[in-house]
């Protein structure tokens, strides 16, 4: 297929690299909404890099409707907000959705009878659970409980738990691995759900351990396969369609990893951007083209800041 200026949106086909300001503002006008991943794409570090607040105001006065949408699972859309706020970016709650509200959301759509949930991972699950009506065991309340043989056996998994939810946990243990296990054991019908499976990110040029590992680590143990409610689950897309009633044709996701933020708008029909400011770099792109069934963008700019129209971009060759 074509999208309205020209680009294949085909797997595996080579993307653009807009270098001109014509390219940019065509690739502006062709798209009503941006889907923004925000580590490596608006900020690093918990720095907001360049010319984000300046590229934003600018959608914004197109009429461009914004959501940001993250993997990440720590935080809820309300701590979000005040972290937007705290580096100057006013954000309403109609524009912002995480792993952890996706993987609440998830329950609440396709599993209403469930009215409990065992977590693993950080309080903004359980806030966003929560939000959903759905009440929360575990996390961190179990962040300091020991597990061995012994206390295996006399565990009891708290009555009407009728989910497993994983994300990030800086304090996963045994004793949640064997709860969550435990959960899936003598609850055949215990749902399985993962925020993310993000195997890392990337933190002062090294690659930190993300909630994939724990996910797979209770997926081993359960014996059990996670659905996964954040992306690229082509549940994120379809929620943001139909909560907003946007037209997918005019939509277009910006991130910086290939295995979610490009995977998510492939398998969610619309426009892909990769941005060179996080994980994943035009070598591994090219690497992407040589495979059959490779994730490859539609487009890659140097930066979010790129659709400023500036007029000295480079074009590298990939």
């Amino acid at each position: 297929t074509q999208s309205t200026w020209g680009v294949s949106m085909t797997l595996g086909m080579m993307p653009a690299f807009f270098n001109c300001q014509t390219d940019l503002r065509a690739f502006v006008d062709a798209h009503d909404c941006f889907l923004l991943d925000c580590d490596g794409v608006l900020w690093e570090s918990g720095q907001m890099l360049p010319g984000v607040t300046e590229t934003l105001t600018y959608l914004r006065s197109k009429g461009k409707t914004i959501c940001f949408v993250t993997n990440t699972s720590t935080k809820s859309r309300a701590t979000y907000l005040q972290k937007f706020k705290s580096l100057g970016v006013e954000v309403s709650l109609d524009e912002f959705f995480c792993s952890s509200y996706f993987g609440a959301e998830y329950i609440r759509q396709h599993h209403p009878h469930v009215k409990k949930a065992y977590v693993v991972g950080e309080i903004g699950i359980l806030e966003e659970l929560e939000l959903a009506g759905i009440e929360a065991v575990g996390g961190p309340a179990h962040n300091n409980l020991a597990m061995d043989e012994s206390v295996f056996q006399r565990t009891q998994v708290e009555e009407g738990i009728g989910a497993v939810i994983c994300g990030w946990d800086k304090n996963f243990n045994y004793y949640k691995l064997c709860y969550a296990s435990l959960c899936m054991q003598e609850n055949p019908n215990c749902v399985f759900i993962a925020t993310n499976r993000d195997s890392y990110d990337m933190v002062g040029g090294r690659q930190l351990p993300g909630g994939g590992g724990m996910v797979a680590a209770i997926e081993v143990a359960a014996n059990r396969t996670p659905i996964v409610a954040g992306k690229p689950s082509t549940f994120v897309i379809d929620t943001i369609v139909a909560r907003l009633g946007l037209d997918k044709r005019k939509m277009c996701i910006i991130g910086d990893r290939l295995d979610t933020d490009i995977l998510c708008g492939k398998m969610g029909g619309i426009t892909t951007a990769l941005v060179l400011t996080g994980v994943h770099t035009l070598a591994e792109v090219e690497i992407e083209q040589k495979k059959t069934d490779g994730v490859v963008p539609d487009v890659i700019l140097p930066a979010f800041s790129s659709l400023l129209m500036s007029s000295d971009l480079s074009k590298p060759n990939i």
